[in-house]
């Protein structure tokens, strides 16, 4: 499986194994999915499975106001036998004479938890999708304020 986890606060650099992520719930939440998708591609029968995952940590408030990068395009939808978008998770299921192949983008976005939450709580409609950019400093303090 090819992996790709991005936590732009933290480095510019991609990391390949969720133990280099230096946020401890962005590398539980990254430990987990891939796990879970490495099983599931093991179990896939009868004919092989591939995958391709990328994650990336959107903070809720970023260091400074500089912009901050743009989340990796989704999977392309077109031609997949199966595809799910949500503010979450963007995944691709495509069977061909090589087996079956998964792509992932799965966006772990604190700000997103928080609309997320606050719509639950005043059984508000759940947000489409959140910006997902994180909040810049002066931003934050300004609502903060």
């Amino acid at each position: 499986m090819q992996v790709l986890l991005i936590d732009p606060l933290v480095s510019a650099q991609p990391a390949a194994d969720p133990q280099a992520l230096a946020d401890p719930a962005f590398r539980a939440f990254a430990t987990r999915l891939l796990e879970t998708l490495d099983r599931r591609l093991a179990a896939a029968t009868p004919q092989p499975a591939r995958g391709e995952a990328t994650l990336m940590r959107i903070p809720l408030v970023a260091s400074g106001d500089a912009p901050f990068p743009a989340p990796p395009a989704p999977p392309a939808a077109e031609g997949a036998d199966c595809t799910i978008d949500s503010p979450w998770l963007s995944m691709t299921v495509r069977r061909d004479a090589d087996g079956l192949h998964v792509a992932l983008l799965a966006l772990w976005s604190e700000r997103q938890a928080l609309l997320d939450l606050a719509a639950l709580a005043s059984q508000a409609p759940l947000p489409q999708r959140a910006p997902q950019a994180p909040l810049s400093r002066a931003e934050f303090a300004a609502l903060a304020d």
